[in-house]
Parts: structure tokens; C-alpha cells; sequence
């Protein structure tokens, strides 16, 4: 999401959940599908407990916690190295 974006209207079969000031349509939900959606920037200072909505959305997904920006580049450097070869001169 962008600080311009907003939601006019929620998808059907959803109910809305939460607003803002300036977005009356902050967050929807379908229980019966189990389908969440939120409008906010989790990752910035000025989210409060953005760190722990993300962390309940991974519970909710059921996504461990192990994620973190050195074990990416490992892990897609691993890949890369799998589909090209040995290294070569």
C-alpha cells in the first residue's frame, strides 16, 4: 500500500472491520473463507505494534518465524549456484 491508496468498497462477502480517519475502510474480514485484509504499513517506526501484527499474521498463517535477510541471500545465492553450475574460468 501507498500513503495515497484507499479501499471505496469492500469485496463482497466481506465486512469492514476497522477504519481511520482518513480511511473509513482500514480492515475487512470473511471469517467463513478465513480471508483478512488490512491497509497500513506494518513495517514503518510510526505503525504502533506493527512488529506484533506482523507477527500474528504468520501465527495465523501458520508461518514460522525464522525469516531474516542473511538466511534469504544464502538461500537464493544456494539456488542460483544449483541451476548454474560449478563456478568456471
Amino acid at each position: 500500500m501507498s500513503h495515497g491508496d484507499d479501499v471505496r468498497r469492500a469485496p463482497a462477502g466481506f465486512r469492514v472491520v476497522g477504519a481511520t480517519e482518513t480511511n473509513p475502510i482500514a480492515a475487512v474480514e470473511d471469517p467463513q473463507r478465513k480471508l483478512y485484509g488490512m491497509l497500513f504499513h506494518p513495517e514503518v517506526v510510526h505503525s504502533e505494534e506493527g512488529t506484533k501484527v506482523l507477527a500474528n499474521f504468520l501465527d495465523a498463517c501458520g508461518c514460522r518465524r525464522d525469516w531474516n535477510a542473511r538466511s534469504f541471500v544464502e538461500e537464493a545465492t544456494e539456488r542460483v549456484r544449483e541451476q548454474v553450475g560449478p563456478k568456471s574460468r
